[in-house]
């Protein structure tokens, strides 16, 4: 595995090259700082499960993928270019594991993780586009969902909160 990184503002330029849709840009900022805020709390390397929240779905617009193919168009198109731009594989393996249709197992924390908060941000999202705010503040209190805390909501509250990408440094205040 290696322990070097793209910079936070390399793999934003490129996902703004690849990415038009602010509705999908939020969502992946949603997802970095809920991944951010996960290694937080596991003792992980926050910048490593950022990037991976961060790039998971940056070349969904350029390749959809609506056949659902394993090894072509998104993530797997994503997967390669990433590859070749020396990104680790701890990371595109996650990525890979976002997408059920890959085949790719979630053996990691971070690939789990991924998978998880990929589809609670998302939840989150559409819970607060139906209140009459629109917004992620209204989740200001703690909800219950189930009987389970939605922990996934307070980085992404952070986020907004904040103006910053970077909810594991908010997360450490409280």
């Amino acid at each position: 595995m290696s322990d070097t990184i793209p910079a936070r503002a390399d793999a934003l330029a490129l996902l703004h090259e690849y990415t038009a849709s602010d509705s999908l840009r939020k969502h992946m900022l949603a997802v970095e700082a809920a991944m951010r805020a996960y290694a937080g709390k596991w003792s992980e390397d926050a910048e490593r499960w950022g990037l991976a929240g961060l790039m998971h779905d940056f070349d969904y617009e350029k390749w959809p993928n609506a056949s659902h193919a394993a090894d072509a168009e998104h993530p797997a198109e994503g997967v390669r270019l990433l590859r070749s731009r020396g990104y680790p594989e701890d990371v595109l393996q996650a990525i890979l594991g976002h997408a059920t249709y890959t085949g790719v197992k979630r053996e990691s924390r971070m690939a789990k993780a991924l998978f998880a908060v990929d589809e609670l941000t998302g939840l989150i999202t559409a819970a607060a586009l139906v209140r009459p705010s629109k917004s992620v503040l209204a989740f200001s209190r703690i909800y219950m969902l189930s009987g389970m805390l939605l922990i996934c909501a307070l980085p992404v509250l952070l986020l907004f909160k904040t103006g910053k990408g970077r909810a594991s440094r908010a997360m450490d205040a409280h």
